[in-house]
């Protein structure tokens, strides 16, 4: 038998599921606990707010993006095979995959909090600034593979550069969302890949 999921966990994935596809705005409590099929009066055993439920959906949707990637074979962007280079372009195309089988329209859940709520909210700005940080350290860590593959020059700086090879996919998700098309994102790894990085 397979265990039976904690309410805390039915709720939080719910509602990466919720404020994904509606924004955190666009919905309530009651949306989210119906989502999950648990009395709303369960909700504030696990969290004081719906805000401290938005904090822990913003890890949560970090690691079933992980979850995704690793499944794809894109989740180690450090190992397998070709150059560096190349498994870092094989990564973002993945990330970009799963955005599309989520549903273009939905964009990025943490750029959509970052735009949404981070004005609003100190605790969410402070976990999306958190998951986007990380991100850009692992990316920054396999283009430092790629510089000492001699791929990149040796005075880049990799730190710099895996922040904004993570904002411009934000900005592309961003893009792909507003117009309903993957385009900006495709367009994204060809001039990252093909021009700037070639």
């Amino acid at each position: 038998m397979v265990p039976r999921a904690s309410v805390r966990d039915e709720l939080i994935e719910s509602a990466v599921e919720v404020f994904h596809a509606r924004g955190f705005n666009g919905c309530s409590v009651q949306d989210i606990v119906e989502a999950a099929g648990i009395p709303k009066g369960s909700f504030y055993n696990h969290f004081k707010s719906k805000e401290a439920l938005g904090v822990e959906v913003v890890r949560a949707y970090t690691r079933l993006v992980g979850a995704y990637l690793e499944e794809a074979g894109a989740g180690e962007i450090f190992s397998g095979d070709g150059t560096p280079l190349e498994r870092i372009r094989a990564y973002f195309e993945a990330v970009i995959e799963q955005n599309v089988s989520s549903g273009v329209r939905k964009g990025c859940l943490l750029g959509n909090f970052a735009t949404e709520l981070a004005p609003h909210s100190a605790e969410i700005a402070n976990a999306v600034t958190d998951a986007l940080d990380n991100w850009s350290a692992a990316v920054a860590r396999a283009l430092a593979q790629a510089q000492e593959a001699g791929e990149l020059p040796k005075d880049v700086d990799v730190e710099a550069l895996g922040r904004y090879l993570v904002d411009g996919y934000e900005g592309a998700a961003a893009r792909a969302k507003l117009i309903g098309d993957r385009g900006p994102m495709d367009e994204f790894i060809r001039t990252t890949f093909d021009f700037l990085l070639a």
